[in-house]
């Protein structure tokens, strides 16, 4: 539970804390528990490709770990990757969110490589898409990386040539996948039912980046407390 000192004292911030909890209590309650006792209690069981269809936030990220001038279209590929996740009628924000909730997930797209001594570039391009979970162990959290839709390449430049139209197509083509499966998993009866369930809080599920969060914890001061 979060309890904020002096929160009320901003409207605005008001409705984003009370956004905030119904949100987490929702994932809390749809989610957590459905997952540690489903054959306990014959309970529903929505698969990892299935869960895909609840996404509706989406942070758009782009790692650039390429040298050599292999890669200089990032920028590019960071703005038609929004549009095609758009298009799937996702919110995207480019920069990272404070995810509480399985309506909301990173999505990093990844490159590593460089330049060969006889000028040829060579590289991975990589998308991930995952949020981070805590499971509890002997009164320690202990935090995981969890993904839920994965795509990788390698590929060699010619000549002294970039590798900007190998990952510019491997960006096209891996999106394209992802919004692809996010629209087909929306159609399944077990997702509808879930959001239809908790129809408020999917339709409210406006996230807070973390940017706006640090700031709201700034703000509050030792009268904060978070688990």
């Amino acid at each position: 539970m979060c309890n904020y000192i002096g929160w009320f004292d901003w409207p605005c911030i008001r409705r984003r804390c009370l956004s905030f909890l119904l949100i987490l209590i929702s994932a809390a309650v749809c989610f957590l528990a459905p997952a540690a006792h489903s054959y306990e209690n014959n309970l529903k069981v929505l698969g990892i490709d299935d869960s895909l269809g609840l996404i509706k936030n989406v942070s758009l990220m782009i790692e650039d770990e390429i040298s050599g001038q292999c890669w200089t279209n990032s920028d590019k590929i960071r703005q038609q990757s929004k549009l095609i996740l758009e298009q799937s009628e996702l919110k995207v924000y480019e920069e990272p969110l404070f995810i509480i909730s399985p309506f909301s997930v990173n999505l990093v797209i990844s490159a590593l490589g460089e330049r060969s001594g006889e000028g040829r570039c060579f590289g991975s391009f990589r998308i991930e898409s995952f949020r981070q979970t805590l499971t509890h162990y002997n009164g320690v959290k202990i935090q995981y990386r969890a993904a839920n839709f994965t795509q990788n390449m390698v590929a060699s430049g010619s000549g002294r040539g970039n590798l900007n139209d190998h990952f510019l197509e491997a960006a096209d083509n891996f999106v394209s996948m992802f919004s692809s499966q996010i629209t087909a998993a929306r159609k399944l009866p077990l997702v509808s039912d879930v959001i239809e369930q908790d129809k408020t809080t999917y339709n409210d599920a406006n996230v807070i980046t973390m940017r706006e969060f640090v700031e709201l914890i700034s703000r509050t001061g030792d009268g904060t407390a978070v688990d």
